[in-house]
């Protein structure tokens, strides 16, 4: 049995909160950011039926998906690191960029023969 667990991480609503006096929202770089509650009941009950599966001797795995990792590494453990949110985004982008340049092989900065892939077809026939 696969689960998947949704998380998300929010402000603490125990810190003290201040507003952007530019635009009056939640200045969320002055809050610690935590995984929300509900989302930790939800971890637990899937690890729980994980356990269960597994006393039963069934195969069970708990994946948690996120919509940003480092969102999740840092409500777990209560602190930020701008620098390592940049290297990740920019690894991301890097990697985005190199598929959509890989999928145009005649267009794109990466040019790649298209010669085996005809050769093939024509074997094919």
């Amino acid at each position: 049995m696969k689960i998947v667990v949704c998380v998300k991480q929010v402000p603490d609503t125990a810190a003290e909160r201040k507003l952007r006096p530019a635009d009056s929202t939640l200045d969320r770089e002055s809050v610690d950011g935590l995984i929300n509650e509900l989302d930790e009941y939800a971890i637990e009950e899937g690890l729980l039926i994980a356990e269960a599966q597994r006393a039963a001797g069934h195969d069970a795995e708990v994946t948690i998906l996120t919509m940003g990792l480092l969102g999740y590494g840092c409500g777990l453990g209560n602190h930020r690191n701008i620098g390592a949110t940049a290297t990740v985004c920019l690894l991301i982008s890097l990697v985005i960029l190199t598929i959509m340049d890989l999928d145009r092989p005649r267009r794109g900065l990466i040019t790649i023969s298209q010669k085996p892939m005809l050769e093939l077809r024509d074997s094919m026939r």
